[in-house]
């Protein structure tokens, strides 16, 4: 898991299913293995599958209340890139969503603006993805189609955590000093 990180796991609302990131390992067993994600379904302490997401250093995961959708996003570094890479091009801005049953990406999105997502989070229906990335901008996307839904503007450093209403009519954005927007 990494430590420190609200997004290293993630439990659906029923407790039934699990999803851990990871970081990549640098001992000499694990060098050149990307980090992956682990989806388990905990009444039968089984896993149910292991996922290799777009980055390359580390990973975090977001499940949907009901556990039907996980979404992936992380760190993505090229340590022999002389400059940093384009938006458009940088898989450390990519978010993916999966269906956790079977490891299957069923869509993709791109935050393009602000910088690469730190949060994500799931309307409580599963509807709407909400990522951040703690520059004040709050990117709504459908988990079904990667599609674009909306983007929220607020002040910078907000959006280090996420989090929906019950109802899924709020999004609250929280910052590093403790204020919530």
């Amino acid at each position: 898991s990494l430590p420190g990180s609200d997004a290293a796991a993630a439990l659906s609302a029923d407790g039934k299913r699990l999803a851990v990131g990871g970081t990549k390992g640098f001992s000499e067993k694990d060098k050149g293995r990307p980090p992956t994600a682990v989806v388990w379904d905990v009444d039968a302490n089984k896993e149910l599958v292991t996922l290799t997401p777009a980055q390359n250093d580390s990973v975090f995961v977001a499940l949907s209340a009901d556990g039907k959708r996980l979404a992936t996003w992380g760190h993505h570094y090229d340590r022999a890139a002389k400059d940093p890479p384009k938006p458009a091009d940088d898989p450390g801005r990519v978010i993916q969503f999966w269906d956790p049953a079977t490891g299957t990406e069923v869509a993709k999105a791109r935050v393009l603006s602000g910088y690469s997502p730190v949060a994500v989070a799931f309307s409580p229906d599963g509807a709407t993805a909400a990522a951040s990335g703690a520059d004040g901008s709050v990117h709504l996307f459908d988990p079904a189609t990667g599609a674009a839904k909306g983007l929220l503007l607020g002040r910078a450093r907000q959006g280090r955590r996420l989090a929906f209403s019950p109802d899924g009519r709020t999004l609250a954005a929280a910052g590093d000093d403790g204020s919530v927007q």
